[in-house]
């Protein structure tokens, strides 16, 4: 449930910042650093440069912010994604992007 409720954060804020109206968004490392001052998240560490690419298939091209963070220790799928994309067709590319990832972590954590 935490997953799919960090995913729809993130699928929000792909959606509200490309929206036709010009809105003053934070940054995504200023956006985690809200979400890590309200939730224990001791245990994680940032792999945007790493598995961004890897992992997403996004490339620095297709954002202007990203953060990507992951538990470093023990074999948890919590992960916390935060794309700024650099313009609405990029964000519809990481929106698909993004839920697969979803999927793939969802059938990964039954399994």
């Amino acid at each position: 449930m935490k997953k799919t409720a960090i995913f729809l954060c993130i699928l929000a804020f792909l959606l509200v910042s490309c929206a036709e109206k010009t809105v003053d968004l934070p940054m995504p490392a200023d956006l985690f650093v809200a979400i890590e001052a309200s939730v224990e998240l001791s245990e994680m560490v940032d792999v945007s440069e790493d598995f961004l690419e890897s992992n997403l298939g996004v490339l620095p091209a297709d954002y202007r912010g990203a953060v990507y963070y992951i538990v470093s220790i023990g074999a948890s799928c919590e992960e916390i994604i935060i794309i700024r994309a650099a313009d609405e067709a990029k964000a519809e590319e990481i929106e698909e992007k993004l839920a697969a990832r979803l999927a793939y972590v969802e059938k990964s954590a039954n399994n």
